[in-house]
């Protein structure tokens, strides 16, 4: 199950959905989309999750995402590996909406909600999601 966002007003309601991603059906997704390997490498990420980075990221380790967006929590303290929510949802948790904030590759900083669900298609996995965060200005 895969967290979906929909807008009713000013509030977001969370609906999860049924969703078995393959490699190329997470190119259907808007917001930044990742999926992960059960070795916490990206086997795929979206169109819009590669012009943030401004790189391609397949094969990535979910160590070096940190460090291409520069994670950060919203007090811009430093994350741990094992919180991010794709090594989260690798170990069979639903993440939902948790707030980091990212520096795209033009240099812009951001907060984004993380969603992440673990997925089983032949081989175990994940799949993370950034929506935009609340609007503030990150430290």
């Amino acid at each position: 199950m895969i967290p979906h966002l929909f807008t009713r007003g000013q509030h977001r309601v969370v609906k999860s959905v049924p969703f078995e991603p393959s490699p190329a059906s997470i190119d259907t997704i808007p917001e930044p989309a990742f999926l992960y390997g059960p070795n916490r490498r990206i086997v795929r990420a979206n169109g819009p999750a590669e012009a943030l980075a401004g790189r391609g990221l397949t094969g990535a380790y979910a160590a070096n995402v940190v460090g291409i967006f520069r994670i950060r929590r919203p007090d811009c303290s430093r994350v741990v590996l094992a919180e991010l929510p794709a090594i989260r949802a690798l170990a069979g948790e639903e993440v939902a909406d948790y707030p980091i904030v990212v520096t795209a590759a033009d240099g812009r900083r951001m907060v984004v909600l993380v969603s992440s669900s673990p997925v089983r298609d032949g081989t175990a996995g994940a799949l993370s999601v950034w929506y935009p965060g609340p609007a503030q200005d990150p430290a």
